[in-house]
């Protein structure tokens, strides 16, 4: 995998971490009650980073 390719790979990775917060921490402020709050946040954060692990792997390896 090229330079570029990797930027590119990276890029993406962000984004859908990104996105995926975004959208966990909106049902966290309209689902959630204030008490597990913090739990839901930590676990969309977690679930954002082990996609985004998965995916650069599925990137990194494939030929």
């Amino acid at each position: 995998m090229n330079t570029s390719n990797k930027t590119m790979t990276g890029a993406v990775i962000v984004a859908v971490a990104v996105i995926w917060q975004g959208i966990g921490t909106a049902v966290v402020g309209m689902r959630v009650e204030p008490d597990l709050s913090t739990f839901t946040t930590f676990s969309a954060f977690l679930i954002a980073a082990v996609l985004s692990t998965i995916g650069y792997f599925a990137v990194k390896h494939r030929k």
